[in-house]
């Protein structure tokens, strides 16, 4: 959650580090875990090429996660 967060608050070198940090540490698991370190691995590839789209992805993700929790409407 941390890696996430930097690159949210627009802390993108610190980001991407630590996005590459959990990627490596996430090289043998269940599916989950590996559909996991490719987003890590992507958003950190995206972030340092595009700071701007590494938020906008991250902005995409939680507009969906509260879509599926059913939570966008909540104050």
């Amino acid at each position: 959650a941390r890696a996430y967060s930097l690159i949210a608050s627009g802390q993108f070198g610190q980001g991407v580090e630590s996005l590459r940090k959990l990627a490596s540490t996430l090289s043998v698991g269940p599916p989950w875990m590996m559909e996991l370190r490719q987003q890590a691995e992507g958003l950190a590839d995206l972030a340092a090429k595009d700071p701007d789209g590494a938020q906008a992805l991250l902005a995409k993700w939680e507009a969906q996660t509260a879509s599926a929790l059913r939570v966008h409407d909540l104050p």
